[in-house]
């Protein structure tokens, strides 16, 4: 059981990618790569959604969840195949009878209160398919047991389309619907794709698209319209735009398009310009301005494929203001870049990645005056390593050592906003700890620090004597207590 679990494991797993079906059997027989891959029933389970116990040629299929009996019967090559039966979750029979190479072949359908509906007879007859809880998903003709003939396709009980089936693909010509009921396209197909003249709509019914297909793509003569309103008419080329005019919404001209390349100006629907730019192969590729509906510039920069890219640019706010300038990759803030503050002001300078501050050297600023706050080393876009700390006057106020945005450990120093040293030593955790100086108007201490506080050292006081005159005192610390006076 578990040799054939594995090859329908590989099956799956690997022949979805690969079409080369001389080497099925050659998988399927190879115990010693199927256990070279080390799968089991739990892995195959989980990959597949499904999983078939076998004994001799008889077998039982379930569904991995909850594990629900669809189907038990015989079965050849790992194929339905010979008597059996499908059944609705709970055990009610779908379909009773004989299957051939995996499809129904002789038999009865039937509907979830098992009250019979069609009969197939080798292979051919006209059917009502069920998903295991009893919602319609197929109803038209079948032939060698696929769908071959005019049917009916839904999705969640709802009709997704109808029209020509060929070897159970949608062929010739159809018709595919919104789950609101509206048609989405009408037109022409092969081999299971759009293909041929067809009208795409919106959902709210006004065309999208009239003009040829190949392979699901728009492709060759045809029109592409804006809520009903036609806005490019010519050629395309792999769903792109290739060779022809683009229209505002009166129907005036607006640029025209040469091998997919052009100066190009797109309108919405009321009139107003939300691009203008480079397009090369249909899409928009090079420099470009991108608005939106209030007519203020969102976007300056660069576009390939019809996204913002690498390069440099500029992003807006919804407002107008500028709240970026520098690099881009992949429509993101990313390299060397300057972000600013609503009010215009600068904010960062600096490296950015993902539309965020980074790593390496840069400059923050205080929200108001555009006075220098920090400048030093980012990682993750945190202030992390060697940096200077400023005040809201642009005083120096802090260097040395950051961690996550805050004071951290090793060596640093502390400054009055005057520029004269408060504290030279060493930190931990963002406090005095070590050995360190501390100055004050009266004097210093000179020793060590425990989390910010003096702990072992000489304190040195400027007084002045009963006859006025200037004198150094000095004081003992001993764990963080004052203990004496040194003469």
């Amino acid at each position: 059981m578990l040799a054939l679990i594995k090859s329908k494991y590989i099956l799956a797993e690997v022949f979805k990618f690969l079409k080369i079906r001389p080497l099925l059997k050659l998988i399927v027989h190879n115990k010693k790569l199927q256990n070279n891959l080390d799968i089991n029933k739990e892995t195959y389970k989980q990959q597949c959604g499904k999983y078939i116990e076998l004994n001799g040629d008889y077998g039982k299929e379930y569904l991995n969840n909850d594990n629900i009996l669809i189907f038990e019967g015989h079965y050849k090559n790992l194929k339905r195949d010979g008597k059996g039966k499908e059944l609705y979750k709970g055990g009610n029979i779908q379909f009773e009878g004989e299957y051939k190479e995996g499809k129904r072949w002789n038999g009865k359908t039937y509907n979830m209160a098992e009250i019979e509906e069609f009969e197939i007879i080798n292979g051919v007859g006209n059917i009502r398919e069920y998903n295991i809880y009893g919602i319609k998903i197929y109803e038209g003709d079948i032939v060698n047991g696929i769908k071959e003939g005019f049917g009916q396709e839904f999705f969640e009980g709802k009709l997704e389309y109808e029209g020509i089936f060929v070897n159970g693909k949608r062929d010739v010509e159809g018709t595919e619907y919104y789950p609101s009921g509206q048609i989405e396209y009408q037109g022409g197909y092969k081999f299971g794709s759009r293909h041929g003249n067809g009208k795409e709509y919106e959902l709210d019914g006004n065309l999208k698209y009239e003009g040829n297909y190949v392979d699901g793509f728009w492709n060759g003569y045809g029109k592409e319209y804006n809520c009903g309103i036609l806005i490019f008419s010519g050629t395309f080329k792999s769903g792109k735009r290739w060779d022809g005019k683009g229209y505002d919404n009166q129907g005036k001209k607006l640029y025209e398009l040469t091998n997919g390349c052009g100066f190009v100006k797109e309108y919405s629907t009321e009139g107003i310009l939300i691009f203008e730019g480079d397009f090369k192969n249909g899409v928009k590729y090079g420099k470009g301005k991108e608005y939106n509906s209030d007519k203020i510039l969102i976007y300056e920069g660069n576009f390939v494929n019809d996204k913002r890219s690498k390069g440099k640019g500029k992003d807006f706010s919804m407002s107008g203001n500028l709240i970026y300038e520098g690099e881009f990759l992949n429509g993101e803030w990313e390299g060397m870049g300057t972000e600013y503050e609503f009010n215009g002001q600068v904010a960062f300078k600096g490296e950015f990645k993902n539309g965020k501050r980074w790593k390496g050297w840069g400059k923050e600023f205080h929200c108001y005056g555009n006075k220098l706050e920090y400048e030093g080393e980012y990682l993750n876009g945190e202030r992390s390593g060697k940096g200077k700390e400023y005040s809201k006057d642009g005083e120096l106020v802090f260097e040395g050592i950051f961690l996550k945005n805050k004071r951290w450990k090793g060596k640093g120093k502390e400054f009055f906003i005057t520029g004269k040293i408060k504290y030279d030593g060493y930190y931990d955790n963002g406090f005095p700890n070590g050995e360190g100086i501390e100055y004050n108007n009266e004097g210093k201490f000179e020793g060590e620090f425990l989390n910010g506080q003096k702990w072992d050292g000489i304190e040195t006081e400027k007084k002045y004597d009963e006859e006025k005159n200037l004198i150094n005192c000095k004081y003992k610390y001993n764990k963080g207590k004052k203990v004496n006076d040194i003469q």
